[in-house]
């Protein structure tokens, strides 16, 4: 069993610490802006939220990766398999400002290092906890893993990603899992463009 499939607690954190009566399906673009707004008052903080809706990271998958998971000559990160998603190697073109983030957090790091390290190595996950509980207070609105996730895949789905890219970037084991996410969502013409920069510039 490998680290990421060791880590039991983080079941118990993705979903966030509002009430479910207090919950919405997904975040619209403008509510992502406000909510990377916030999170721009601290640095670790404004790289996190936007590697996890970007990347639709599980916790376990962003505390876990390491300096060698970001391979700069092909432009891509390599997200480890977890008891929830694939394996997937993922583009780092889809934003300027995450790439740029995620440069200097590899700076003068080893690759066998973790690209967030914490008191014991790894960031722990109620860090990441922590900071969805600080958004969620300033914001007024819900965040948690789930909802990031979910919101992603509608934001793809708007700008015309087919089913099988989402599959792919959300590590998904099916296009059912895709359908499941997205019910009720309109399939529009098909895309290719990445809403983190447009949500980068509602929250500027």
């Amino acid at each position: 069993m490998n680290s990421v499939d060791s880590l039991q607690p983080t079941e118990l954190l993705e979903a966030g610490s509002l009430s479910k009566e207090t919950r919405k399906a997904y975040l619209t673009k403008q509510e992502m802006g406000r909510i990377i707004k916030v999170a721009k008052g601290n640095e670790r903080h404004f790289l996190w939220i936007q590697m996890i809706y970007s990347f639709g990271l599980h916790i376990s998958e962003l505390v876990f990766l390491r300096v060698r998971d970001v391979d700069w000559e092909k432009n891509l990160v390599h997200i480890g398999s977890s008891k929830k998603s694939e394996t997937r190697d993922l583009s780092l073109t889809c934003s300027l400002s995450l790439r740029r983030l995620l440069w200097f957090a590899c700076e003068r790091k080893s690759g066998d290092e973790f690209l967030f390290s914490g008191r014991n190595g790894n960031v722990h996950p109620r860090t990441i906890q922590k900071m969805f509980s600080k958004l969620e207070k300033e914001t007024g609105l819900s965040v948690s893993i789930t909802i990031l996730r979910r919101s992603l895949a509608t934001h793809l789905r708007e700008v015309g990603w087919g089913r099988k890219k989402i599959q792919h970037q959300l590590g998904l084991c099916s296009t059912r899992s895709v359908d499941a996410l997205l019910s009720g969502v309109p399939l529009p013409s098909q895309g290719d463009s990445f809403p983190l920069d447009e949500i980068l510039s509602l929250a500027a």
